[in-house]
C-alpha cells in the first residue's frame, strides 16, 4: 500500500496547514492530503481524481463513519491521507495540477523527487513540467545528470535531447579551422552509476562530433536475443520418465519435467537439497503432487535447456555440451547456466559454466569482460579487457543491461589508456568509415564506433593482442629470449650490425631497432591496470 492511514482515529486538527491554495480559502475542500512534515493541504477530490490515475481508483472515501474505514478525520469530517512526500515536494506535486504558480526547479535532486512523485501517483502532466525543466537543467551544464535521470524514469526523448545537448558543438573561436565540443566526451558524473552500461553505450549513438559514426542508424539499439520459449517437451536421458531412481519431479518454465533422484542432486546443490526436503504444500506455487503415483513435483524458473545442463552436472555423468542456436548464443546459454549454478549452490557446474564463458575470450572478449566482472571472476576481468583493447569497434551486447554503466566506463578508460601507448605503432590505422587516418599524436578516442584496425590489418591485432600478453606476464621486462614467443628470430635481430644475438651480454643490442622500440611499450603497458583505470 503507497498511502497508508493514521494510527490515531478520530477527529484532530492538522498542526500546519499549506499556503494558498491549499489552505481551504473557500471552504470547499473534501479531503486532506498529511504530507511526512506534518503539514497539512485540503485539496478537491475531483481535482485529484482528473489529474492522478492513483487517487482516481480510491477516491472518494465511503461515507461511512470513520471506525468503519479506518481513516482519520478532521472536526469537519474531512478524512485525513497521509503520504510519505514532505510538504515542500508535495507542494509542487499539486500545483502542476492545480492553477497555481508552479516553483521552479533548480536541483536535480528536486527533479528525481518529484519525478518519483509523478510515477507513484501516475500524474502524467507533473512528469510534462518536471520535464520542461530539466530542459534547462541541460543547458546549464547538466546533460549527463539529466540522461541518467530520464533513463532511470525511462524518458526516452528527454534522454535523446539530454544527450543532443552535451554533444552539441560551441561557436568557433577567432582563428579556429572548426567549432569545437563543449563537453569532452570522456567527462562523466557519479549519476551514471545509477543506469546500466547499455544506456551508457546508446548516449554514444547519437549523432556526434565525438563520436566516429557515420550516422546514428549504424548503432545497434536492440535489447539483446530473445530466448527459446518453448521447450523440447521431453527431457533426455537419465531425465526421463523412464528412469527407474526418480523419486523427484523438477519442471522447467517451459514445461518440460526432469525426473530426479532427489539424493543424488542434494549432494551435488545443499540448496537444492533443501528444496527437495520441504513438505509439499496445495498452497505453494513452487512445490505440490503430481499425478496419481504422488511424486514430488517442483517448479523451478529456471528454462529446459539450462536445467538440462545444469541437472547433467549433479549427475556422476561426462561434462555436457552446451549448444549454439541462432536464436540463442553459447555465450548466453552458458552465463544462465552460471546464474542458476552460483543461485542452487552447484560448484562443478559454476567451474564448467566459466570455462565456457573463457573459451569464447578470443572472439567476444568485450562480453566475456562484463559476465567476468558480474561474477567477480577478477583473473578473467584483466584477460577480457586486454583483449578487447584490440576488438574492432564498439557493439552492442546483452550483457550491458546487467552491470552499471561505471563498469563500461572502467573498460573504455583502461582502453584508451592502452591505445594511446601502441597507437603510433599500428600500420595504418583508421578510425570511422569516412576513411580518414587517425594521427598518433592525437591520441586514441575515447569511444569509437567503428574500430581502431583495418580489417585487412588483422594480423597486428593478433600480434599485439600476444605482445601485451606477454608484456604483463613479464611484468614489463621483455629480454631478447622472451621475445621469441611471440617473434621470429630471424625478424628479431638485426643482421646489419653483426655480432651473437643470443648472448647474454651483446644479444639486446643486436635487436632490430623497431622491436627495441616495441619492448620498452611493454614497460608502460605492463603499468596499465583495469583496476586503476579510472
Amino acid at each position: 500500500m503507497i498511502l497508508s492511514t493514521q494510527q490515531g482515529r478520530g477527529e484532530r486538527e492538522p498542526d500546519d496547514i499549506a499556503p494558498s491554495p491549499f489552505d481551504n480559502p473557500r471552504g470547499d475542500a473534501d479531503v486532506v492530503l498529511s504530507a511526512s512534515d506534518g503539514v497539512a493541504f485540503f485539496l478537491h477530490t475531483s481535482t485529484l481524481r482528473m489529474s492522478s490515475t492513483f487517487f482516481a481508483n480510491i477516491l472518494p472515501f465511503p461515507s461511512a463513519p470513520e471506525s468503519a474505514v479506518g481513516i482519520a478525520r478532521t472536526a469537519h469530517g474531512l478524512p485525513i491521507i497521509p503520504v510519505t512526500e514532505t510538504s515542500r515536494i508535495l507542494n509542487y506535486l499539486l500545483r502542476a495540477v492545480y492553477p497555481a504558480d508552479i516553483p521552479t526547479i533548480t536541483t536535480l535532486e528536486d527533479a528525481a523527487l518529484l519525478l518519483r512523485g509523478a510515477c507513484k501517483y501516475q500524474m502524467p502532466l507533473v512528469a510534462s513540467v518536471v520535464q520542461n525543466s530539466l530542459k534547462a537543467l541541460c543547458h546549464a551544464g547538466h546533460g549527463l545528470d539529466v540522461y541518467a535521470l530520464a533513463c532511470t524514469f525511462h524518458l526516452e526523448q528527454m534522454a535523446e535531447y539530454a544527450a543532443g545537448i552535451f554533444c552539441a558543438v560551441g561557436p568557433s573561436a577567432a582563428g579556429a579551422e572548426a567549432a569545437r565540443p563543449i563537453h569532452c566526451i570522456d567527462e562523466y558524473t557519479p549519476a551514471m552509476d545509477t543506469i546500466p552500461a547499455a544506456s551508457y553505450f546508446r548516449f554514444f549513438c547519437s549523432p556526434t562530433p565525438h563520436a566516429t559514426a557515420s550516422s546514428p542508424g549504424t548503432c545497434n539499439r536492440h535489447t539483446g536475443p530473445s530466448r527459446t520459449k518453448k521447450g523440447s517437451g521431453k527431457a533426455p536421458p537419465p531425465f526421463n520418465r523412464e528412469s527407474a531412481i526418480a523419486d523427484v519431479i523438477i519442471r522447467s518454465t517451459d514445461g518440460v519435467e526432469f525426473y530426479v533422484n532427489s539424493l543424488v542432486v542434494g549432494i551435488a546443490s545443499p540448496v537444492m537439497a533443501r528444496k527437495l526436503q520441504k513438505q509439499p504444500s496445495s498452497s505453494d506455487s513452487e512445490t505440490g503432487w503430481h499425478d496419481a503415483g504422488g511424486t514430488h513435483l517442483i517448479n523451478l524458473p529456471e528454462d529446459s535447456a539450462t536445467l538440462t545442463t545444469l541437472l547433467s552436472l549433479c549427475y556422476p555423468m561426462p561434462d555436457p555440451e552446451i549448444k549454439w542456436s541462432l536464436d540463442d548464443g553459447k555465450l548466453s546459454r552458458a552465463c544462465r547456466l552460471m546464474e542458476a549454478a552460483t543461485k542452487y549452490d552447484v560448484q562443478r557446474a559454476q567451474a564448467f559454466a566459466k570455462r565456457a564463458c573463457v573459451q569464447s575470450l578470443d572472439s567476444q572478449p568485450q562480453r566475456v569482460f562484463f559476465i567476468a566482472t558480474k561474477f567477480g571472476w577478477h583473473d578473467v576481468v584483466e584477460s577480457a579487457a586486454m583483449h578487447a583493447v584490440y576488438e574492432r569497434g564498439e557493439d552492442y551486447v546483452p550483457e550491458m543491461e546487467t552491470v552499471p554503466a561505471a563498469v563500461y566506463r572502467r573498460l573504455l578508460v583502461y582502453r584508451q589508456q592502452c591505445r594511446d601507448i601502441t597507437l603510433p605503432y599500428y600500420t595504418p590505422v583508421f578510425f570511422g568509415r569516412d576513411g580518414g587516418k587517425q594521427d598518433p599524436k592525437s591520441g586514441a578516442p575515447y569511444w569509437d564506433l567503428d574500430g581502431m584496425l583495418d580489417l585487412e590489418t588483422w594480423g597486428e591485432q593478433k600480434f599485439w593482442r600476444a605482445f601485451h600478453q606477454l608484456a604483463c606476464k613479464k611484468d614489463g621486462v621483455l629480454d631478447f629470449p622472451t621475445m621469441q614467443e611471440i617473434v621470429p628470430y630471424t625478424l628479431l635481430t638485426d643482421h646489419t650490425s653483426g655480432g651473437d644475438p643470443a648472448s647474454t651480454t651483446t644479444g639486446p643490442a643486436y635487436l632490430h631497432p623497431t622491436l627495441q622500440q616495441i619492448v620498452q611499450l611493454g614497460k608502460l603497458l605492463a603499468r596499465v591496470s583495469i583496476v586503476q583505470s579510472l
